[in-house]
């Protein structure tokens, strides 16, 4: 090599078939000290290879009453290997703030999923704002990289709860659920007509309202009762059923 050359050489190299953790890589240069360098601190370099790549594929929240929410983001590992004590925190603020809950996933298989959640206690949290934005950070102990570290933070705006805001929140999740395909799209229309009207009936303002509203969401279980195992995975029933049922009992039923 000429002085002030450079050269890229490469190797292929095949993955043991039964590996199932990262390998650091390491490249030296003239292993058997052939030339006469006057700096061999330099000649050693290694990289993290055949990592996990941990990342947020959604979050959100739940009121769960006038003075707890439940924060919530889906984790998946979309790497080559398992992520390994991996933690989620949520911060209020920013990303360096004051951690209001965390969850402990432990071990995230390749190609698995998590729904990390926390239960935040927001009594004098709000004041008289209508939101608070919370960040979130998943992270690993391992001392192993992950591949693509930008997705590993996300935020997300959590509204004042209440029955209006808890009503705001079912609506999302109705959605969200029929996204994911664990309701028939079929049901969209008619389930957030019964929510639209119970927002609708809270906004009117009348003495009468939260009784009407209630009984849109008993018309909303109903519905769903009638409807879980056929046009509405089990699951995303019973999450339903029991947002419904706190928004009623929020109200004073």
């Amino acid at each position: 090599m000429i002085p002030g050359g450079e050269k890229e050489v490469s190797v292929s190299w095949d993955v043991p078939a039964d590996s199932s953790n990262s390998h650091e890589i390491f490249a030296v240069v003239d292993p058997d000290l052939a030339v006469d360098d006057r700096d061999r601190s330099n000649n050693t370099a290694s990289k993290f290879a055949v990592l996990p790549d941990v990342g947020v594929k959604n979050s959100w929240s739940t009121e769960l009453s006038p003075d707890s929410v439940m924060l919530i983001a889906r984790i998946a590992n979309t790497g080559v290997t398992a992520a390994k004590h991996v933690t989620v925190s949520w911060r209020i603020g920013s990303r360096e703030g004051t951690e209001i809950g965390s969850d402990l996933i432990g071990t995230l298989a390749c190609g698995g999923f998590y729904e990390a959640s926390c239960v935040w206690d927001v009594d004098g949290v709000f004041d008289s704002s209508d939101y608070v934005k919370v960040f979130g950070v998943v992270s690993s102990a391992s001392g192993v990289p992950d591949f693509d570290e930008r997705n590993n933070t996300f935020s997300l705006l959590v509204n004042n709860p209440g029955p209006e805001g808890m009503l705001a929140d079912l609506s999302s999740y109705i959605l969200q659920q029929v996204a994911w395909d664990n309701i028939d799209a079929e049901m969209e229309v008619s389930l957030l007509a019964k929510v639209n009207a119970a927002i609708a009936a809270l906004n009117r303002g009348n003495p009468n309202d939260a009784k009407v509203a209630m009984n849109d969401l008993k018309a909303l279980i109903n519905q769903v009762e009638a409807q879980t195992d056929k046009k509405i995975k089990p699951d995303a029933a019973a999450a339903i059923i029991e947002r419904a049922n706190a928004i009623i009992t929020a109200l004073g039923g």
